[in-house]
């Protein structure tokens, strides 16, 4: 069985509504756990086994929150781009530098 459930922000908690099913809400404390909340109002009003329902979860984001989101992934796919650029400055060495083996195998660098 397939249920679309849709959840919103309610003060710190998720507030959840189906429906599909007349009379089934709920509400959970984190968003990983409105699925798990909505398939438990759905099963205890339908009576069947909750094993056997399928979630949909229909998000309801405010649109200052959106944008907060928005901003983030701008930022984070700033910061992985400077975490690569780093990691490939950070890889070859310096015309200042002079690799050498050390006996273990590991890298060493000698100012010349």
């Amino acid at each position: 069985m397939r249920i679309t459930a849709k959840t919103f922000r309610d003060g710190s908690w998720w507030g959840i509504t189906v429906p599909q099913v007349p009379g089934a809400v709920s509400q959970a404390k984190r968003l990983d756990q409105v699925e798990a909340a909505a398939r438990g109002a759905v099963a205890d009003l339908l009576m069947v086994d909750p094993a056997a329902i399928t979630i949909e979860l229909e998000i309801e984001i405010p649109a200052d929150e959106r944008q907060s989101i928005e901003k983030a992934k701008l930022h984070l796919g700033e910061a992985e781009a400077a975490v690569k650029r780093a990691a490939e400055l950070t890889l070859k060495p310096s015309s200042n530098y002079a690799p050498t083996v050390t006996p273990p195998g590991k890298w060493q660098y000698l100012w010349v």
